[in-house]
């Protein structure tokens, strides 16, 4: 059966695994490889089972774990030609597995799964989500991912609509951030177009998704300083009233299962 399992999102590392009756993949490959080993394993998957990792931008939290896991795992990594650029030293250095970059519109099919890469808006030199379109026991299913983003791309809203379940960033509470303790340039950084997803912002997002079929949500990438999980869960469930959707909130160090 297919499944989408956040193993650990936020600040500190972020990995996401999602099982189609085609393939196995990861998103993005943060912490460390022996994290990412045990989390796969706490959820009853293996690391050599893995297909492909799918990478959304460069940033450290998002790729910290490749190197080792390369080393061992010869894996086909897919990323964006500016963050492959970015990551190439990397892949050079003892890793096993073959460095595929795409421009930022992209489409790979794994038999009846495609996953479809989509642009968002982060102060990194490139970076995406994802969708995943497959067929399971003849029926057509599909999931998305998006975090790290300053605002709801254009590209993210025509590809997220229509999806069964969803992961995305709700990453601060504009009010904490404003008057909490991080430096004036870092608040305007995160609050910028190319900086994360607020709660407000988030909870609009899957309200609009909602109203399109979505049934599942999943909230990610929240910050330690400038947010609370229950503040960011009770923003998108009131948002949702009345739609059926559900939400749950992915843990920065244990895994969350949407699917």
């Amino acid at each position: 059966m297919a499944r989408f399992i956040n193993l650990y999102s936020g600040s500190s590392g972020n990995c996401t695994y999602i099982r189609t009756p085609d393939v196995r993949l990861l998103f993005d490959a943060g912490r460390s490889a022996l994290f990412l080993k045990r989390s796969l394993e706490s959820v009853g998957e293996r690391i050599e089972d893995i297909n492909a990792i799918f990478i959304t931008h460069e940033h450290t939290d998002h790729t910290s774990a490749l190197k080792v896991i390369l080393k061992k795992n010869p894996l086909p990594v897919y990323a964006a030609k500016e963050t492959a650029g970015r990551i190439s030293g990397i892949m050079a250095n003892g890793a096993c597995g073959k460095l595929i970059c795409y421009d930022e519109t992209f489409e790979m099919r794994f038999g009846d799964t495609v996953v479809t890469a989509f642009r968002l808006s982060h102060d990194s030199d490139s970076c995406v989500g994802y969708r995943i379109d497959f067929v399971e026991d003849g029926v057509a299913r599909s999931f998305g991912l998006m975090t790290d983003t300053g605002y709801v791309t254009d590209d993210a809203r025509k590809a997220l609509t229509g999806c069964e379940a969803v992961m995305v960033e709700s990453n601060h509470d504009v009010e904490m951030l404003r008057y909490g303790p991080y430096p004036e340039i870092l608040k305007e950084r995160i609050l910028s177009n190319r900086g994360h997803l607020s709660n407000w912002d988030c909870s609009v997002f899957c309200r609009e998704l909602a109203d399109t079929g979505t049934r599942c949500f999943m909230l990610a990438h929240l910050s330690e300083e400038n947010n609370f999980p229950s503040i960011a869960r009770t923003q998108s469930e009131g948002m949702l009233e009345g739609t059926g959707a559900t939400v749950c909130v992915a843990c920065p160090d244990t895994p969350t299962v949407l699917i």
